[in-house]
């Protein structure tokens, strides 16, 4: 039978699942806190190790080998998690030996010091058991982090597609704006011999009339200049008319030139706003992918 006060297998087992069902740290000092300090720390530290035996035994096998990029991330990630724990372990082993002076008083100096090894020992292997519950979770959340690249992925890549038309378009507008600068380079020359011959034509419309006024005396010779000048103005209408059509051509060639401007103009700000959102996109990316941050700062 055991003694009143004394700790029992059973009672140290259900502390245990006690604090884990409630999601606190476990440890031999949060085990004997959760038992109100009932019994010595030596007969704890042995039915936690027990319990610890026990546990381990009924765990499952080991899980397929990761890929060496999760291994990488899950042991970083693990060697933050033992230094936390290093530190969260040295702390306990302060208040262990605040707690080895009552254990002296209680006990020879052997089994003092057998008591601390033991307890250092059980907290070591609590550490081991949180590990790997936390390298569980790391794997889970890799998982959810590669699936949320994959959707970032394919956004990029439809906005890289995206980018490529409106570059596309642009580049055709440039061709077509190119075009109609010639085109309207070669009407503006036309237009510049039309006026050019509408000057010569003045100038000899203008010596016709003189010759017209000198020869007017003179009725036969008159009516054979009177015949010229008709042909002559008749000339100068059909110039005239030309010179105008000329200059509609080239109003027309200027208002495709303007529209053409507008739609380059608009396709460069949709290139822009392609080319933003593609980097919006990468920055989405580095954001949801830590081990890509990591990288890209080194």
């Amino acid at each position: 039978m055991t003694r009143p006060g004394q700790l029992t297998f059973e009672e140290v087992k259900g502390a245990y699942e006690n604090l884990e069902a409630a999601g606190k740290p476990i440890s031999t000092r949060k085990v004997h806190e959760e038992l109100a300090f009932r019994g010595s720390r030596t007969t704890l530290c042995e039915h936690y190790r027990a319990v610890e035996r026990t546990r381990k035994a009924a765990e499952p096998g080991d899980t397929p080998p990761l890929s060496a990029l999760v291994l990488r991330e899950l042991a970083r990630d693990i060697e933050r998690v033992v230094q936390e724990r290093t530190s969260q372990l040295s702390a306990e082993l302060a208040d262990l030996g605040a707690s080895l002076d009552v254990v002296v008083a209680e006990n020879e100096a052997f089994r003092a010091a057998k008591a601390e090894a033991e307890s250092r020992v059980a907290a070591l292997q609590v550490s081991a058991v949180e590990q790997s519950g936390i390298t569980e979770a790391l794997r889970s959340q890799n998982e959810s982090l590669a699936k949320q690249l994959d959707a970032v992925h394919s956004e990029a890549k439809s906005a890289r597609q995206a980018l490529a038309i409106a570059r596309d378009q642009l580049r055709e507008l440039e061709e077509r704006a190119g075009r109609l600068e010639a085109l309207g380079e070669r009407t503006r020359n036309e237009v510049a011999d039309a006026l050019r011959v509408e000057a010569e034509l003045r100038q000899q419309l203008e010596a016709k009339t003189h010759e017209c006024i000198a020869l007017h005396s003179r009725a036969d010779a008159g009516r054979q200049i009177e015949g010229r000048l008709e042909h002559a103005a008749a000339k100068v209408e059909k110039l005239h008319t030309e010179l105008e059509e000329t200059r509609g051509r080239l109003a027309a060639s200027e208002a495709q030139r303007i529209g053409l401007a507008e739609r380059l103009k608009d396709a460069q700000d949709a290139r822009t706003r392609a080319e933003v959102t593609g980097q919006q996109l990468l920055r989405k990316v580095l954001d949801n992918t830590p081990g890509l941050q990591a990288t890209d700062a080194k």
